[in-house]
């Protein structure tokens, strides 16, 4: 007894007698979780993943939305379209009533008729010479039939007084000869011819040159007549309401035919029949990894991602400024979808629309696990990071 180290009552409580009880087994189970924690610590370098930037999104079309306003005010004359209905660019979906500017075009329209009536009358006139003067033919105005049978009138008269002249001339120059009449009378017969001859010439060189002038008079007023009817139909235009997009109308109720119009008050809204693309909001603490050609994955709300997957796509556009969104600060990102659908493994297709939601991931970069752990034991040991 007195050689006894520990007594009876405690040795079955020592080290020595708890080793002695434990297996082989069991030993091998520790060095092998042990082994296996040493092998993941030592493996954190080699495993990487992706970094991601997650933010919330809106399917959206390319174009914006168009609103359709009127440029002028006026009565709705006819209604050609309907609330939710497809429209083409440029297809015609109200009228307003445009009598005035029908009376307006009308006028205009006869006075071009009458212009392009005198134009032709004048040209045939003015290209008379001393051989065709009293040949014109297939005037068409009652005007310059008037002026050119006036004009006959006052060039025979003259011719008839040429001839007088001439006779007189004739004969006075006989009785000069035979020394019967003296010689100062015979001058004057000459004079008097000449006279006659050039108040005939007179006569017609300014019939003549009033016709040139009214030629160009007519064309310089046809020339206008013609920027006032373009100017008129443009005007007119203004009274036809077109899609200025191919699109979805939308918000077009109570426009009925006889309804007054104000300039500018909107008639309807467009949504356009565009591809469809991602707009997201990063944080400004995020915008600075945000690259063009980015590579970004898409889980719409609409669709299980666990029966339809992710939709693929990439940044096309980021933000240079920032803006305002539920009174926090965002950079809006726009990204180009791959598809316009999902599909399930057995075919089935569910198209993406306009004003669906989504969950944009955009995959920064990789690193490995124990970049990570160093990144967040840092996030709780910097002294700077936790004072923020």
């Amino acid at each position: 007894m007195q050689n006894q180290l520990y007594p009876s009552d405690v040795i079955e409580y020592s080290a020595e007698s708890y080793l002695g009880t434990i297996s082989t087994r069991s030993q091998a189970i520790y060095v092998a979780i042990l082994g296996g924690i040493i092998l993941a610590f030592l493996s954190l370098p080699f495993i990487s993943m992706d970094v991601v930037v997650r933010t919330n999104g809106i399917i959206r079309p390319i174009a914006d939305k168009s609103e359709l306003k009127p440029f002028v005010a006026g009565t709705i004359a006819a209604v050609l379209v309907k609330e939710n209905q497809y429209v083409r660019r440029g297809q015609v979906m109200l009228r307003l009533q445009t009598d005035g500017l029908d009376t307006r075009i009308r006028l205009n329209q006869a006075q071009q008729v009458q212009k392009k009536q005198h134009l032709k009358d004048l040209s045939r006139l003015v290209a008379l010479d001393t051989t065709s003067l009293l040949r014109a033919r297939k005037l068409q105005s009652p005007l310059y039939q008037q002026q050119y049978t006036q004009f006959v009138q006052v060039l025979s008269q003259h011719q008839n007084t040429l001839r007088k002249k001439q006779q007189e001339l004739t004969l006075t120059q006989t009785l000069f000869q035979e020394k019967v009449v003296a010689r100062q009378e015979y001058d004057d017969k000459q004079f008097e011819l000449r006279s006659s001859r050039s108040a005939y010439l007179a006569a017609m060189e300014q019939q003549l040159s009033q016709w040139q002038a009214d030629l160009t008079t007519h064309t310089f007023s046809f020339t206008e007549l013609q920027a006032q009817e373009k100017e008129l139909q443009q005007q007119k235009e203004f009274y036809t309401i077109r899609a200025p997009i191919a699109g979805t109308l939308q918000q077009f109720t109570g426009k009925y035919a006889g309804s007054y119009l104000q300039g500018g008050e909107m008639v309807g809204v467009i949504s356009p029949d565009s591809g469809l693309i991602a707009e997201c909001y990063v944080s400004p603490k995020e915008i600075g990894q945000i690259r063009l050609g980015m590579p970004a994955t898409f889980q719409i709300d609409a669709f299980n991602y666990n029966e339809w997957g992710l939709l693929k796509g990439r940044v096309t556009d980021v933000a240079h400024d920032v803006v305002l969104l539920n009174n926090q600060p965002a950079f809006k990102i726009t990204c180009q979808l791959d598809d316009t659908y999902l599909q399930l493994p057995n075919g089935y297709r569910g198209n993406l629309k306009k004003g669906m939601t989504l969950q944009a991931r955009f995959s920064l970069t990789q690193r490995s696990l124990l970049q990570l752990l160093f990144d967040k034991a840092d996030d709780w040991l910097n002294p700077l990071q936790a004072t923020q």
